[in-house]
């Protein structure tokens, strides 16, 4: 993506049921915000379930609830963010995660919002995104350049994954091309989220994952461009 990720969201759903995988052999993070699917695992170094990325979200000033979860960064964390930059990498005093999640590499935040945080003018932005009553989890992203990956520590089991993507930086096809991976396996190969949707519309994917060394990844892998994402939820 160069300088880019926006999102947008017409609702578009797809679902890819990935039954027995495994999760890609990794030390489990330290640090994290609470207990997990089952017991077989100290909690005290594992996520949250249910579990909700707002990729970008520092941007903004509040976020986004769905289906009562509300994601993260929570809207109390936020009030301590600030970025100076609608397209950079996300400063070392910014990088709220600690050590409860893992980012390579650290993600550029993008910020497509016209009012809220960080402006550039020389970048699109969208006062609505379309197929979706959570505008602002879609105008902010996560970007990396050529391959991102993403690491959430977890307790063993079976969870949903749901993928929330946009377009909001490209305005023609085959500008934006990567896989989307979960634990080593390919759940949508070279995704063109324009292609599939247009700009400013939300596109969803979920996949069901087993998760059994407590660390589940997500990685966008690019042929065109950057992967971006602009949110993850784990049910």
């Amino acid at each position: 993506m160069g300088i880019e990720p926006n999102s947008v969201n017409s609702g578009y759903r797809r679902r890819r049921v990935l039954q027995g995988m495994g999760v890609v052999s990794a030390p489990v993070l330290a640090g994290c915000l609470g207990g997990g699917a089952d017991n077989s695992s100290n909690s005290a170094t594992v996520l949250e379930v249910p579990f909700g990325l707002d990729c970008g979200g520092e941007h903004l000033n509040e976020a986004p609830v769905i289906d009562g979860l509300e994601f993260h960064p929570t809207s109390n964390t936020r009030t301590d963010i600030e970025l100076s930059s609608a397209n950079a990498e996300v400063p070392e005093n910014a990088r709220w995660w600690g050590e409860t999640l893992n980012f390579e590499p650290i993600p550029v935040a993008y910020n497509a919002h016209p009012n809220e945080g960080a402006q550039d003018e020389t970048l699109p932005t969208y006062e609505e995104i379309q197929g979706t009553e959570h505008d602002t989890l879609y105008q902010t992203a996560y970007w990396g350049p050529g391959e991102f990956e993403m690491q959430f520590s977890l307790e063993n089991g079976t969870y949903e994954v749901i993928l929330h993507f946009a377009e909001v930086f490209f305005t023609t096809e085959q500008e934006r091309v990567f896989d989307v991976i979960v634990n080593d396996q390919v759940v949508e190969e070279d995704l063109d989220i324009y292609a599939e949707v247009g700009e400013g519309t939300a596109l969803t994917i979920s996949t069901e994952v087993d998760v059994t060394e407590n660390l589940l990844t997500v990685t966008g892998d690019s042929s065109s461009n950057n992967p971006q994402f602009s949110g993850i939820e784990i049910r």
